[in-house]
């Protein structure tokens, strides 16, 4: 017998836990910040903290709440700069796109979001992990608006085009958020990381809610496709930069091993 979606198990269809209850999380999922029509899709800004340098937060492969992740780095820069976090479409309060996640796209609707947004420059860029790749090439298409860049934990260009995305863990994901899995997994500690556990309720609950909605979207999985060749569109920009460029890396969670 052939499954298909509207198989049924029991009484009830096997994703109607997850649809439901994202119905009822959706509800009260309301940006912080404010959102943008950009190429045709609502696409998320937060902006906080004070007049002078724009410190501009690009997250990581697979965060499915940049506002939320980030929330322990921006709350200590609020009080000296100002920041801005933003949703890369399929992430956060973002929608989710249809576009190939090709670096340029990525890097065009961005710019297309601080435009929208009257974000005043020069931007200090920070980006952590695979967000190394957006800054860099944010920076090669518009260097007249970068004034320096800090990668946290960010991976160089060359390390990303000499290995293999993997583009299974997307996958597995967006079948356990479909399934309902995940989300009977995200009220254990099973699903909850150590970064996330030290955020107030609240932001938690952002976190949570934006695991269940985007968890292993086509967006992500996409990303983590392309990673490679975006990674070597960088590589054959211009370079090097001629702005500060900081690279900060640690062991896990800030502690250092002496080895």
């Amino acid at each position: 017998m052939r499954v298909t979606r509207t198989r049924y198990f029991g009484y009830y269809r096997w994703d109607l836990y997850q649809t439901i209850g994202l119905r009822r999380d959706l509800a009260s999922y309301q940006p912080p910040g404010k959102l943008y029509n950009i190429d045709g899709h609502d696409m998320h800004l937060y902006v906080a903290g004070k007049e002078g340098p724009t410190v501009v937060l690009a997250s990581g492969w697979g965060t499915m709440s940049p506002y939320a992740s980030f929330y322990p780095l921006y709350e200590g820069l609020i009080p000296h700069v100002k920041i801005a976090v933003y949703d890369r479409f399929g992430y956060g309060f973002s929608d989710q796109t249809t576009e190939k996640r090709d670096i340029d796209k990525i890097v065009d609707e961005i710019h297309k979001l601080f435009v929208a947004s009257d974000l005043k420059t020069p931007y200090i860029l920070v980006g952590h992990s695979l967000g190394s790749l957006e800054v860099i090439r944010y920076a090669q298409l518009f260097p007249d608006e970068v004034k320096a860049i800090v990668l946290l934990d960010g991976g160089n260009p060359e390390y990303y085009t000499a290995s293999s995305p993997v583009t299974t863990i997307s996958t597995v994901g967006r079948v356990l958020r479909q399934l309902g899995v995940a989300r009977v997994l995200s009220h254990t500690s099973l699903l909850v990381d150590e970064t996330a556990a030290n955020l107030p309720d609240e932001l938690m609950d952002i976190d949570r809610t934006a695991s269940l909605k985007n968890l292993g979207n086509r967006n992500m999985t996409d990303e983590m496709r392309q990673r490679n060749i975006n990674a070597a569109k960088v590589i054959k920009g211009k370079l090097p930069l001629k702005i500060p460029f900081i690279v900060l890396t640690a062991d896990r969670f800030g502690t250092l091993n002496e080895n």
